[in-house]
């Protein structure tokens, strides 16, 4: 548990490490701009607007 923490808190952390999550963080980013904006222009992920209530007949 005190090797865990020691690595979370290191301020001098391994390349590896750094690299890794540098990584992680840009496919995240890149994942929520093609979502937020190149997606919508297919209709995946938009939220189509309703005409009425859903209970009227």
């Amino acid at each position: 548990m005190k090797d865990l923490i020691r690595r979370l808190t290191n301020t001098f952390p391994q390349a590896t490490l750094f690299h890794l999550s540098v990584l992680i963080f840009r496919v995240a980013i890149s994942l929520e701009l093609m979502l937020a904006h190149g997606m919508k222009k297919l209709g995946i992920g938009s939220i189509r607007q309703s005409t009425g209530p859903p209970y009227a007949a």
